[in-house]
This record gives structure tokens, C-alpha cells and sequence, in this order.
């Protein structure tokens, strides 16, 4: 079904009747209590001007730090008066090529001036003394540093300590003057928190560069290990076994159409939609003009099963059993499916959520930055990873990675749950580097090489191995139907299929009559299946699920929520509740401030751990701007391609938050987070900002 974009059916007394690029999101409100209490509070925040000195220290203050670890603020630069941004225009060619991702970007996350080290800021002393290369100049560090936020440190409040000592954004409300020596400290804990909380907050899978160096290491000096070699022999097992059943195909066909004076070509075993039917046809031919082949089939076919059970038989030990594959599923959403943005949808009741999509090439190397996209949050309490993972190579030494450096690391195991809960493979990803690969929806067409992945993962994870499909590559070919019944043969524990083909991308409506045949083939063949697409609403959750489905055979078991959790992550509260909330301009903020809160723990409340939590929820506000409240709307349920006309909301951060100006953006985040630093630079990596046909954010929802 064609997506053409729409009117949102917004009432007449909220559409901005002034020019499109004039509405004023910063200051309609003036006279409304919200802007009011807003700019009181940035004003109280110049005027305070409270920015303390190492010199300027008393013992008073220090006082009141120590009995009550409260902020001893600094001075603040003033906020930038609110300006609107001038209107661009823009061509048609630029309009047509808007969709997908913003490749262009020129995104910063300033830090220090002065890298001041980490060892001095904790602890105050370096182990590495005069030769250190970080500087242990106090003074010079705070005065280079920039005024503390306002506020108390939000790993002091959650965890009774900060990691960051001096370096933290935050750093007065975790600090005392020691009165004996006349230096402030700003490493104080909170003792009785610190013991009562423990690590039981503590985010599982924290990967340092110390454990990936010696995993290397290790790798260099060991040579193949077990399971990689256990792999690797099955995958020629299997490989040797189908190339002699293509050889018969391949005869049979020769001397079928010899018969018929035609040219025999070659057998696509990847792509053959009906390749047993027609291998089947083959041996009948066979078993009449070469009987001693069909016999060698036969021999090799018992000598494969025997090897595939050798080859299950060494699997790891596991815990498969027990996991119930139903109910909301948050995607696994590039770069705003961060763990801060997981743990907010969980607190809205979310039952699995999946981390951003790594890669395996990534994964098996060592690669820092992709073992952190692994990072659980202990309230995640069904969570998987998921790979883009285009080879059986790949799939055994990754599998070896994660078992080696998360389940059999007993230093960072966390006591009750496991690094994660079960490994989903990415077949669905549209983006042409990752389909090039060989990865992502280009596995649809390879149906060998999906097999030896899912086998590998299966037997070398003590985790269910899932698959995320879509409809298909392209538009006229249904492919998802054919392979749900093989994947569960292969050894997939469960299947998610988005309702669109990698060609159409987000330019029509996901096709959910198409999802829910596939359920009824899921259902047959035994696998739990998860529907995905274009729920933004519970009315849209539960049209597909058994109870609103005429022939439950046809209904999904589950329903994965992508685009319309970033818009509005109280969904799945709505969907658990079956009613529509409400949510005031003010709640919406706050759930803004809960984000910086959590990011700030996740990524740290230094300079550079700030910014990067400023360049996350920007990167979330990319979405949440395209919320339209439903006080505002005549009918309801909303629709993704309904575009709502320049409209004011009913207060002030109803207005604001409605803004599609980065600008205005960036003034919240100045709201959470203090100014920008000098040099911070913004744009959206996806272009969501788009209601036209041929938007696309399918970078944002792989798969």
C-alpha cells in the first residue's frame, strides 16, 4: 500500500495561522506558568554567580558540602537569547534526495582543554608519576574546565560515588575542603549508599580495553581454538555435501534438456526457490539411468547427519529453555536504541529490548566501540544483541568472542543475569555497505550461507539464536514465507518480520497482511513469530494481535515497536494500560531530563561524557519533535505519514517540543545540560524530519 503523505487532523484553534517558518516555539507562551518558571530559573542561574575558586575556599562551605552533598554551584555563562532559524530554500532536486541518513555531517563532542588524568582526578595519586602524560595540575585543570552544572552528580545520587572525581561536570557536589591540609577533595562517597547499592545497578558487559588486548593476546598465542575448529569442519562437511548434490542436480537437468535439445545451465542453490522439489525429481531421474550415484547420495547423506551430530553434541551447555517469546519488543534501533533510551522504555513497561546492531567483523576484533553496544542494563531483563554477520567464519569467531570475554569472564559476571538472553541475526538491514557485505538483507538470497550462520551461532552460544527478516529484497518477491519454516529447521528459536522489502525501504505501508500469512506459516512450523511495522498507537498493537484477528492462526505471538517507540516510548504503557495517555508538554520534558540522567551514567559526567549525552538526546529529539499531542487532534488513532500543519500546543513545552529547528533542540538540551560548549556542531544523522513518500530512516531500524 502506497504511504502518501497526509493532513494530521489537528484542531483549528492549535493550526499556527501566521507564515510556516514564523511560529514562534521558544516564546508563544510568555504569559504561561511553564516559560514563566523557565526563564526564572535561567535567570536566577546568571544573577547567582557563584563559580567558586580552589583559593576562595572555607571552611563553611565545606561544611555544608560534607553533612549534606549538596551542589556548591558556579557561575554560569548566559544562555544564548532565543533566536529562530532563517528559512532555507531548498530545490526539488534537494527535496527528492532528503531521505535516509545525513553522510555529511560535521557532529563534535568537545572535551577538556587540558586532558587532566584520570588516576589524579579519583584517586590523587598516578601510578605512573613524572612520566604520566596527562596533566596533575589541579588548578590549571579547574580553571581551564568551565563552570560545574547545576544540580548534583547523577552517579553521586544513583551509586553514593562518582567515577570521575574532579573531572566530572558535577564535581562540587561530591567534594569537601579537608580542613587539615587545606585542599578540596572531590572524591567524597556517600558511604551508606555505596554499600547498600553495591553492584547491583552496575551495567553488565563492560568491556575495557585491558580485557580486549589480552582476549588477543591470547587469540596469537593459542592458535584455533576448539570451537572455531569444530565449526569450521562441520561448514566443509556441509559445504562438500551440497556441492555433490548440486553436481546431480546439475546432471539430471543436463540430460533433461539434451532431451530436449537445449543447453543445460548452471544450479543456483542459493536462490532456488524450489530446490528440494526439484532435487527430489532429479533422484527419480537418477535412480533409473545411474543407480551406484544415487547409492554414493545415500552414503554421503548418513555420513553428513552423523557429522552434524558430532558437531551438536560438542555445543556448549545452555539455558534455552523457559523464554517466553511474546508480548512488546523494543528494536534494535541504530544509534538511538542506546542503553540510556532502553532503560526509558523499559520503565514504560517494555518486555525485551535488543541492543544496537553491531558488527561481527567488529566483534571477533576487538573493537572497542562495538563491544559497547553489547552493555546491558540490569532492569533489562530480556535482552539480546543483535550481528550483521555475513559469513560462517565470522559467525564461529565472534560466538567464541562473546562466550570468551562475557560468559566465561567471571570478573564482570553479573550474579543473577546473563551478558544476554539470546543473539538475533540481522537479515533484514537495507543499507547498500551492509547488503554488499554479503550481510543483512542480502542473506535472504543465500540461503546456505544463512543455515551454516545459524548453526555456527546455535552451537557455539549457550543462547537462542533469533532472526529479524524482512518481506523480501525486492518489491514483487515475497521471500519471508519460504524461509521462516527452514530457519526453525536450522535451529532459530523465534523470527521477527518487517512488513517491508529492502527496495520499497519506508516509501509504503508496511504490508501487514503479508506478516500475518507468515505468522500462520510460523505457527505451523512451531516458531514464535514478532510482527514489525508502523505501530504507533494500541489500537495498531492489538489490530494484530489473536484477540482482533479473525483466524488466530494468522496473528503474531508478539509485536517489535521501532519508530513509533522513538516518537513516543510511553507506548508500551499505552499498550499495557489500552488507553491512550495524555502526556502534558512538561511530563515530555521531563522524560528529556530522565534520558541526560541515564546517559550521564552510561557515558560519563565528564566533558566529554556530557556532550556525548547532549548529542544522544538530540539525536532522539530528531523523533520526538513529530509527536503531536492527542488534546490536539480531532480523531484519533494518529498515522505515521500524517503530517500535522504548524501548530502551537496548549503551553509552553507543548510549543517547544513540537519545534523541527535543530536550534530549538539544542536550547532544551542548554535547559538539562548547561550551554553548549564552543565548537559543538549538530545535525541529525537521520533524516526522520520528513513525512514525503520518499523519506527513509531505515537506518534507524535495521531490518
Amino acid at each position: 500500500m502506497d504511504r502518501n503523505s497526509a493532513v494530521a487532523p489537528i484542531k483549528p484553534q492549535f493550526i499556527w495561522d501566521g507564515p510556516v517558518d514564523s511560529v514562534p516555539y521558544r516564546t508563544h507562551h510568555q504569559t504561561d506558568p511553564l516559560f514563566l518558571a523557565a526563564k526564572a530559573t535561567e535567570e536566577a542561574e546568571l544573577s547567582r554567580g557563584t563559580k567558586r575558586q580552589l583559593e576562595t575556599d572555607t571552611a563553611t562551605e565545606a561544611e555544608a558540602v560534607q553533612k549534606d552533598f549538596v551542589q556548591i554551584d558556579k557561575q554560569a555563562d548566559p544562555l544564548p537569547p532565543p533566536t529562530e532559524d532563517k528559512p532555507k530554500k531548498r530545490d526539488n532536486k534537494q527535496k527528492k534526495g532528503k531521505g535516509g541518513q545525513n553522510k555529511q555531517r560535521n557532529n563534535q563532542t568537545p572535551d577538556d582543554e587540558i586532558k587532566f588524568c584520570s588516576q589524579v582526578a579519583m584517586n590523587g595519586v598516578c601510578n605512573f608519576g613524572p612520566t604520566c602524560k596527562f596533566s596533575h595540575d589541579t588548578a590549571a585543570y579547574l580553571a581551564s574546565k568551565g563552570d560545574d552544572l547545576p544540580g548534583v552528580c547523577p552517579l553521586f545520587r544513583e551509586f553514593g560515588r562518582c567515577r570521575f572525581g574532579i573531572r566530572c561536570r558535577f564535581a562540587f557536589s561530591h567534594s569537601r575542603l579537608n580542613e587539615e591540609t587545606g585542599v578540596r577533595e572531590f572524591n567524597v562517597e556517600n558511604t551508606e549508599l555505596v554499600s547498600t547499592v553495591g553492584t547491583s545497578k552496575d551495567e553488565l558487559n563492560r568491556i575495557t580495553k585491558v580485557h580486549l588486548d589480552a582476549f588477543k593476546r591470547e587469540r596469537k598465542d593459542a592458535g584455533i581454538p576448539e570451537s572455531i575448529a569444530d565449526s569450521n569442519k562441520w561448514v566443509a562437511s556441509f559445504r562438500d555435501y551440497n556441492k555433490f548434490k548440486d553436481s546431480l542436480m546439475k546432471r539430471s537437468i543436463k540430460e533433461m534438456k539434451e532431451k530436449r535439445g537445449e543447453t543445460a545451465g548452471e544450479v543456483d542453490h542459493e536462490n532456488e526457490a524450489n530446490y528440494d522439489s526439484q532435487f527430489q525429481i532429479a533422484m527419480n531421474l537418477l535412480k533409473e539411468t545411474e543407480p551406484a550415484t544415487v547409492d554414493e547420495y545415500e552414503t554421503r547423506t548418513r555420513q553428513f547427519i552423523e557429522d552434524d551430530a558430532k558437531f551438536a553434541a560438542s555445543c556448549r551447555d545452555d539455558d534455552r529453555a523457559g523464554f517466553e517469546w511474546k508480548g512488546t519488543y523494543l528494536a534494535p534501533l541504530t544509534t538511538v536504541g542506546n542503553l540510556p533510551f532502553r532503560r526509558l522504555a523499559k520503565t514504560f513497561g517494555v518486555d525485551i529490548t535488543c541492543a544496537e546492531m553491531a558488527m561481527a567483523n567488529n566483534i571477533e576484533g576487538g573493537a572497542p566501540h562495538e563491544w559497547a553496544l553489547t552493555r546491558r542494563h540490569p532492569s533489562e531483563t530480556k535482552f539480546g544483541i543483535q550481528l550483521a554477520i555475513g559469513t560462517s567464519n565470522l559467525a564461529s569467531g565472534t560466538g567464541y568472542a562473546l562466550n570468551k570475554l562475557l560468559f566465561d569472564n567471571a570478573s564482570i559476571r553479573h550474579p543473577t543475569l546473563k551478558p544476554f538472553d539470546f543473539v538475533d541475526i540481522n537479515c533484514g538491514c537495507p543499507i547498500d555497505m551492509i547488503y554488499k557485505m554479503g550481510s543483512g538483507s542480502a542473506l535472504m538470497a543465500r540461503r546456505s550461507r544463512l543455515h551454516e550462520i545459524i548453526a555456527v551461532l546455535k552451537r557455539t552460544m549457550p543462547v537462542p539464536v533469533t532472526v529479524k527478516l524482512r518481506t523480501g529484497i525486492m518489491d514483487s518477491t515475497n521471500l519471508a514465507h519460504k524461509l521462516i519454516p527452514l530457519v526453525k529447521e536450522w535451529g532459530a528459536s523465534a523470527v521477527t518480520v518487517h512488513g517491508r522489502s529492502r527496495q520499497q525501504r519506508y516509501t509504503k505501508f508496511a504490508d501487514w497482511e503479508y506478516v500475518n500469512e507468515c505468522s500462520k506459516i510460523a505457527r505451523a512450523s512451531g516458531i514464535p513469530m514478532f510482527g514489525n511495522g508502523d505501530v504507533l498507537s494500541f489500537e495498531d498493537y492489538y489490530s494484530h494481535m489473536p484477540n482482533a484477528v479473525a483466524n488466530e492462526d494468522g496473528s503474531v505471538d508478539g509485536i517489535m515497536v521501532g519508530r513509533g517507540a522513538l516518537i513516543k516510548p510511553w507506548i508500551f504503557q499505552e499498550i499495557e494500560e489500552r488507553k491512550v495517555w495524555d502526556i502534558s508538554g512538561q511530563e515530555r520534558f521531563d522524560l528529556f531530563k530522565k534520558f541526560a540522567d541515564y546517559g550521564m551514567e552510561h557515558w560519563g559526567t565528564d566533558t566529554k561524557g556530557v556532550n556525548l549525552t547532549r548529542t544522544y538526546l538530540l539525536e532522539w529529539m530528531s523523533f520526538t519533535y513529530r509527536y503531536v499531542p492527542v488534546g490536539l487532534l480531532e480523531t484519533l488513532p494518529s498515522k505515521f505519514n500524517e503530517r500535522p500543519p504548524p501548530f502551537v500546543g496548549r503551553d509552553y513545552y507543548e510549543t517547544l517540543l513540537a519545534s523541527p529547528k535543530v536550534s530549538d533542540w539544542i536550547y532544551v538540551t542548554e535547559k538539562i545540560l548547561g550551554k553548549t560548549p564552543a565548537g559543538f556542531h549538530f545535525t541529525p544523522k537521520h533524516k526522520s524530519n520528513s513525512y514525503e513518500p520518499d523519506s527513509g530512516i531505515e537506518e534507524s531500524v535495521h531490518g
